[in-house]
């Protein structure tokens, strides 16, 4: 934890000297429309996300949407830890500091190999600067959100908002996958028979496209699960919209 130790105290000596607390922000499906707020002890936590992967994977890179207000460089620092059962590890696997440019999705590109993982994983976020914010979809409880607190390196699970963090995988397939916080599975990937999709919550909608953008399945599910036969489906790669009572999440897959 010796690198852990040093971002955090460099993030504390940024917070003093810009005499001021970091903020996050609320994003509520409306990416005009924020709602900023200062938590408790903000420099000494990290906010986290859970991701469950189809399989072993190697994490390319991890996106965070994020807004820059203030003069000062709008430091934050990313960490990946390995999901330990029922919590986030807390031996992280990788640390490093980046800053944001403007407001939007910022990617953080990590080298093949840096971040490879059997199993489920977490990033996290910790602010900086006053100027780095991070977005947070208000009211959306996905069971993925975590706090790390620092002083004690103990986890507890944030049961309110979720923070607007991704992840971007490759299987040993070769298949590249950009990965939500939200607990929908497609499995497997690549498919060839049958695809199955799973979910925590009610998928109301699903809308299968190709690479061309053309529907080519359409159904209403209203249940948390569902089998599709690919027996009429060409080869290729499709993206899979599901729709739930308050998100909409997009997933790519492969068919054999």
């Amino acid at each position: 934890m010796k690198k852990l130790t040093l971002i955090i105290a460099f993030v504390f000596t940024v917070t003093i000297f810009c005499q001021s607390q970091v903020e996050l922000f609320y994003d509520t499906d409306n990416q005009t429309s924020w709602q900023g707020y200062v938590p408790e002890d903000t420099v000494q936590k990290v906010y986290a996300v859970h991701f469950s992967p189809t399989g072993a994977c190697d994490v390319l890179a991890v996106k965070f949407y994020m807004k820059k207000l203030g003069a000062s460089e709008g430091i934050f620092g990313i960490f990946l830890w390995p999901w330990e059962g029922t919590a986030p590890g807390v031996v992280s696997v990788y640390e490093e500091p980046d800053f944001v440019v403007v407001q939007g999705w910022k990617e953080h590109p990590i080298e093949v190999g840096q971040s490879s993982f059997e199993g489920d994983f977490v990033v996290g976020y910790s602010p900086a600067d006053p100027a780095a914010w991070l977005g947070i979809e208000s009211g959306l409880s996905t069971g993925r959100n975590w706090v790390l607190d620092i002083p004690s390196m103990t986890w507890s699970d944030e049961a309110i908002d979720t923070y607007m963090i991704r992840a971007i995988v490759q299987y040993s397939t070769g298949v590249v996958e950009e990965l939500e916080g939200t607990i929908i599975s497609l499995y497997p990937n690549p498919a060839t028979d049958v695809l199955n999709i799973d979910a925590e919550m009610k998928i109301e909608n699903l809308t299968i496209t190709n690479a061309m953008g053309q529907v080519v399945y359409r159904e209403k599910v209203n249940q948390k699960s569902t089998k599709i036969d690919l027996s009429n489906f060409e080869t290729g790669i499709y993206n899979v919209r599901t729709e739930t009572e308050n998100k909409m999440i997009t997933r790519k897959i492969v068919i054999n």
